[in-house]
C-alpha cells in the first residue's frame, strides 16, 4: 500500500520553549498513522488488520486464562504482546498507544487470573508486559536522541545515578525493575512529544482507551465490591496488602482490573476528567461505573486530584463549554448521592469522608505524619540516596522490604537519589510549567494537561512520577505539550516512511 508523505514539525516547541528539535535529523521507518496516510478502503482495511490482531489477542488470553491453560499464559502473555505491540508501532502509532494504555490497565487482571490457575508468584513474568511493550519507544528515544526535552535528560541522568547507587544496596534484579519503573513512562512521552503531527490521532486513540477502560475498570471494580471474585480474593490474601482492607466482598478497597486502589483510583481519576470533554457512545455508563469504582477506591489524594482537574477543565473552557459541564458535574453529583444513598455504601462512604475534615481522629492522617517526621530525618543527610531497587515493589526482589509502602512521593524520590532527586523535581515542574502553557491548544490539550497537574498534585502522599502512575503523568504531559508543538509550529519537514 503507497503512503503518502508524513509532515513533521521541524521544531518541537517554538517560543520561550526549553529545548528544539534537530531539523536536520533524519528519520526512517517512522512509526506511521494508518488513519491519515490511507483514505477509503485501504483505511478501512488495515485499521480493521489491526483491531483484529489485538482483539484476538486479549480472545487467546481469556480461553488460555479461564480453560484450564494459564501456565501457558503465563509464558506467552508477553512475548505475544511484545510482538503485536511491535507490529502496531511500524504500522500506526496512535494504535500502539492505546494498547500500551490497555496493558497497563489490564495487566495485573491477567496475573491474578493465572496466579489462580498455577498458584500465588510474589514476581510473576505476566506484569512484565506492559514494561516491554512501553520500552518499544527507546527505538523512537535513539533516532531522536539529539532533540530530546532537557527535562527528561534529567530524569534520565538521575535514574542513571540511582541505577548506580542500588547496585551498591540490593539485588541486581531489583535495581532493573526500579529503573523500569521510571523509564518505560518516560520514552512514552518522548514518543508522543517527537511526533507532533500524531497528536490529534494519538489523543483520540489514547481517550478512548482511557473511556472505555474507565467503564470496564469501573464495572468491573463493583463485581469486585460486591462479589468479590475467586482469583482477586485469591492474590489479595497472598499479597497480604495492608492497603486493601478485610479481603472480603463489601469491605474490601476496590481495586478493579488494577493492583491497587491507589493506581486504580489514579486511572479512574484520569477516565472521568476525560468524560467532561470527549464524546464516545459509553460515556454515560462509564461515568455512571467509573464514578462508583472511584469512590470505592476510598483514595482520598484522588478524589481532591479529581476536583483539581475537573476544575481546572471547567475554568480553561470557553462558555458554550461551561454549560456543558456544569451539566455533567450536577449529573455526577445526582449520581453519586443516588449510588451512595443505601446503608451500607453510605456509611463506608461517610466515614471515609469525614475524616478528610477530622484529621486529629484518622489514624491513617497519624502514622503519615509520623511517617514524615521520621523519613524527614533519615533523607536530609542523605547525597548519594539508597538507589533503585529499595522501595515499591522492586525492594521485594531485593528481600528488602523494610521501605515497600512509601507514604510519600518526595521523600521517596528524596530516599531513591539523595541530592540528586533535586533534578527530577526541576525536571517535573519543567515539565509541567510547559503542560499549563500548552492547555490553551483545545480541549484535548487542556484534559491533558488537567490530568497531568491532578496527578502531580498527589505527589506529597505518592510516587506519581513512576510506573503505572508516571505514565499517567508522563504521556498526558507530553499530549498537551504535542498539542502546543503541532500548533505553533510554523516549518515543516517531509518524512518518507522507509
Amino acid at each position: 500500500m503507497a503512503h503518502k508523505p508524513l509532515t513533521r514539525s521541524s521544531r518541537q516547541f517554538s517560543g520561550n520553549q526549553f529545548t528544539k528539535f534537530n531539523r536536520h535529523s533524519t528519520w526512517s521507518k517512522a512509526p506511521l498513522d494508518l488513519e491519515s496516510q490511507a483514505t477509503g478502503a485501504p483505511q478501512r482495511q488495515g485499521e480493521m488488520r489491526l483491531i483484529i490482531v489485538q482483539v484476538g489477542f486479549a480472545a487467546a488470553v481469556i480461553a488460555t486464562s479461564f480453560g484450564g491453560m494459564a501456565r501457558l499464559t503465563d509464558l506467552a502473555f508477553t512475548p505475544l504482546a511484545v510482538l503485536i505491540g511491535l507490529y502496531l508501532f511500524f504500522s500506526s502509532s496512535p494504535q500502539y498507544m492505546a494498547f500500551c494504555m490497555w496493558l497497563w490497565m489490564l495487566t495485573p487482571f491477567v496475573r491474578r487470573v493465572v496466579d489462580f490457575g498455577i498458584g500465588f508468584q510474589p514476581q510473576s513474568f505476566v506484569m512484565l508486559a506492559p514494561f516491554a511493550v512501553s520500552l518499544i519507544c527507546i527505538i523512537t528515544v535513539f533516532r531522536t536522541m539529539q532533540r530530546i526535552p532537557v527535562p527528561y535528560w534529567l530524569i534520565l541522568i538521575a535514574v542513571i545515578l540511582g541505577f548506580l547507587f542500588g547496585l551498591v544496596q540490593t539485588e541486581l534484579n531489583a535495581v532493573i525493575l526500579g529503573a523500569l519503573d521510571w523509564i518505560a513512562p518516560l520514552f512514552l512521552a518522548v514518543h508522543i512529544l517527537a511526533y507532533p503531527d500524531l497528536v490529534k490521532s494519538h489523543a483520540d486513540r489514547i481517550f478512548g482507551a482511557m473511556t472505555y477502560g474507565t467503564l470496564l475498570m469501573g464495572a468491573y471494580g463493583a463485581l469486585q465490591f460486591f462479589y468479590l471474585p475467586s482469583w482477586d480474593a485469591f492474590w489479595g490474601v497472598n499479597a497480604a496488602m495492608a492497603s486493601l482492607g478485610p479481603v472480603e466482598a463489601g469491605s474490601i478497597r476496590v481495586f478493579s482490573t488494577m493492583n491497587s486502589p491507589g493506581v486504580l483510583a489514579l486511572y479512574l481519576m484520569s477516565g472521568l476528567t476525560i468524560s467532561l470533554m470527549y464524546k464516545s457512545k459509553v460515556k454515560f455508563m462509564s461515568t455512571i461505573f467509573g464514578l462508583l469504582s472511584f469512590m470505592l477506591t476510598m483514595v482520598r489524594s484522588a478524589w481532591g486530584g479529581f476536583f483539581i482537574s475537573a476544575s481546572f477543565v471547567f475554568v480553561r473552557a470557553p462558555l458554550k463549554d461551561k454549560l456543558k459541564y456544569i451539566v455533567v458535574f450536577s449529573f455526577a453529583i445526582v449520581a453519586s448521592i443516588f449510588i451512595f444513598s443505601s446503608g451500607e455504601l453510605y456509611d463506608k462512604f461517610d466515614s471515609r469522608f469525614n475524616t478528610i475534615f477530622n484529621l486529629e481522629n484518622d489514624t491513617s492522617y497519624r502514622a503519615r505524619s509520623n511517617f514524615y517526621s521520621d523519613m524527614s530525618d533519615v533523607v536530609a543527610g542523605m547525597v548519594a540516596g539508597e538507589g533503585l531497587g529499595r522501595t515499591g515493589r522492586a525492594s521485594k526482589l531485593g528481600g528488602q522490604t523494610d521501605f515497600t509502602s512509601f507514604d510519600s512521593g518526595v521523600l521517596e524520590i528524596m530516599f531513591t537519589f539523595g541530592f540528586f532527586g533535586v533534578l527530577v523535581f526541576i525536571a517535573s515542574a519543567m515539565i509541567l510549567i510547559r503542560t499549563v502553557r500548552a492547555s490553551a491548544y483545545g480541549s484535548y490539550a487542556s484534559g491533558a494537561a488537567a490530568i497531568a497537574i491532578a496527578t502531580i498534585s498527589q505527589l506529597i502522599f505518592l510516587n506519581v512520577l513512576s510506573g503505572p502512575s508516571g505514565v499517567i503523568f508522563h504521556v498526558f504531559s507530553a499530549l498537551a505539550m504535542a498539542h502546543a508543538a503541532s500548533s505553533t509550529s510554523h516549518s515543516t519537514e517531509t518524512i518518507v516512511p522507509g
